[in-house]
């Protein structure tokens, strides 16, 4: 079950592939790696990981679907991360 902070961090990193193929295109490498890099440290390890790790942690507080749905958004975003590094 995604939770709203789940879809919000999925909706972040769309953004984020859209962004970094436009700069990819036009061949701004500078532009597409500073990007993922602030995406990466901003958006999800400080505002969303530090969000969700008490669900990740604690399952018998939220739930084992919120747990899943906390681990589906992290495994989606770090994949997309990986991938657009590896252009």
């Amino acid at each position: 079950m995604l939770e709203p902070l789940d879809k919000w961090v999925l909706s972040k990193t769309a953004r984020l592939t859209e962004k970094t193929t436009v700069a990819m295109e036009k061949c701004e490498f500078n532009v597409a790696i500073e990007e993922i890099r602030n995406f990466t440290w901003h958006t999800f390890c400080d505002c969303y990981i530090e969000a969700v790790k008490d669900r990740l942690y604690r399952p018998d507080t939220y739930g084992e679907a919120k747990k899943r749905g906390a681990q589906y958004a992290v495994h989606q975003t770090l994949l997309t991360i990986l991938k657009l590094l590896h252009q």
